[in-house]
């Protein structure tokens, strides 16, 4: 039962923070600076700041120095056991009161689900629900976990994208949280009576952009993220429901194996 004592441990930050960190008040931008020497100067305020905290109590409240409330984009954070979810992110198209419940499952419900699993992919498996660095897991059902791990590492492993073989293993923290996401959101919509199709398109949506070729083959090379569009497909290609849905062949390209397919939570 130790892993729903993390998930009841698990602080939610949403929309903006109830209060600012006094470090703004010491950071001045002067606009007879450059940008380089602006942020030059900010970051050493913050360096400061992080050392004359290091032996005070932590304040958990606090959104971190690179989370403003406009950004697009959400977060956990495994030393804080913490979601956080600005409030750029809480409109189209991942959400909107206009949406059906299935679009918005498909879209901020299942980056919400994304979220609290890396409180369980390779990464945030190894805190508790304090944010200590603590092996919580008996040593049967890790072994288990490493292994699904593993799967999902050697699926994205063979995946040629951009000219570039993708690497699983550097990956792997955001492959899993991004298959259990949309995984707890069909899960949902079924429960609900939701629109499966719905949901899958949507989850598609939310990852549609434009990158030029080298942007999406450094991506491959350096980021914990995969390409967009692989985060997008791969995920859907895992869940029996996407078959049945589209009625997806074997002739048809998204198709995958299901011996290849991973299930992990």
């Amino acid at each position: 039962m130790k892993h729903l004592k993390r998930l009841d441990h698990i602080t939610l930050k949403i929309g903006y923070p109830d209060k600012i960190s006094d470090v703004y008040n010491d950071i001045q931008v002067s606009a007879n600076k450059s940008l380089y020497k602006n942020i030059s100067a900010a970051n050493k305020i913050w360096v400061q700041y992080s050392f004359n905290e290091l032996y005070k109590p932590v304040d958990r409240t606090l959104w971190g120095p690179d989370v403003p409330a406009n950004l697009i984009n959400a977060f956990y954070d495994p030393t804080k056991n913490d979601i956080t979810f600005p409030a750029a992110i809480l409109q189209k198209s991942f959400y909107s009161s206009d949406n059906t419940l299935s679009e918005n499952l498909g879209g901020i419900g299942a980056v919400i689900a994304h979220e609290i699993t890396h409180a369980f992919d390779p990464n945030g498996s190894k805190f508790d629900e304090f944010g200590n660095i603590r092996n919580w897991w008996s040593e049967q059902d890790y072994k288990k976990f490493t292994e699904l791990s593993q799967a999902e590492i050697e699926l994205f492993d063979g995946i040629i994208c951009a000219g570039l073989k993708a690497n699983g293993k550097l990956a792997v923290g955001e492959n899993v949280a991004d298959l259990d996401g949309l995984t707890v959101a069909i899960e949902t919509a079924k429960k609900e009576n939701g629109n499966l199709q719905d949901v899958f398109q949507t989850w598609a949506k939310i990852w549609r952009g434009k990158m030029m070729p080298q942007f999406r083959k450094s991506i491959i090379a350096y980021d914990s993220h995969a390409p967009s569009e692989l985060r997008s497909n791969v995920p859907a290609q895992c869940i029996d429901d996407f078959y049945q849905t589209f009625n997806i062949q074997p002739t048809d390209g998204m198709w995958l194996d299901p011996e290849k397919r991973v299930h992990i939570w």
